[in-house]
Parts: structure tokens; sequence; C-alpha cells
């Protein structure tokens, strides 16, 4: 699944992009916007697609709601790091 997200289908580097910038620090789609210099629409899409594949989760009312990784996503960090090709200079575990 992490492969198709990042790798196998369109928008996987956005999508990258914005799971690199909330393992760094939670935010909101608006924040995503400023720190990541994308298009609102483009960062809600995106998010609702990292959502359905329980690899963010947000938290709080639906216009200011916080997105952060998983735990699931947490537990395979390493995984990530290799399908995204971030495991490059990467401290061994």
């Amino acid at each position: 699944m992490l492969w198709w997200v990042f790798v196998g289908s369109r928008g996987g580097r956005t999508r990258m992009t914005i799971v690199n910038s909330l393992l760094d620090n939670p935010a909101n789609a608006y924040q995503l916007t400023k720190t990541l210099s994308l298009n609102y629409r483009t960062i809600l899409h995106h998010l609702e697609l990292l959502e359905e594949n329980r690899i963010v989760q947000g938290e709080g009312p639906k216009y200011g709601k916080v997105y952060f990784p998983t735990a699931l996503l947490m537990e395979n960090l390493q995984i990530y790091r290799k399908v995204t090709g971030l495991n490059i200079g990467a401290a061994e575990d």
C-alpha cells in the first residue's frame, strides 16, 4: 500500500512532501499550504487520500483539523523510508 500511495500513483511526490512535513510538525491544511507553497484544495485532496490509507489522521473540527502521522505509519517508518527512498543516510535501527 505504501508503494502505491507514494510511488505507484500520480501525486506521490506531493503526498511524500506532506507526510515528511507532518513527521516534523503536526499541522492543519492551511499551515501546510504556507509551509509547502501548495494550493489549499491540493493539500486537502492529498490529506483525504492519506487519511483513507491510514497514513495520517486528523483531530479537531472540520476547519482547522490538525493532521499528524498515524501510529501505523510510525510503526512502519523504516518501510516508508525505504519505499520513498528516504533511508539514504538514515541511522540503522
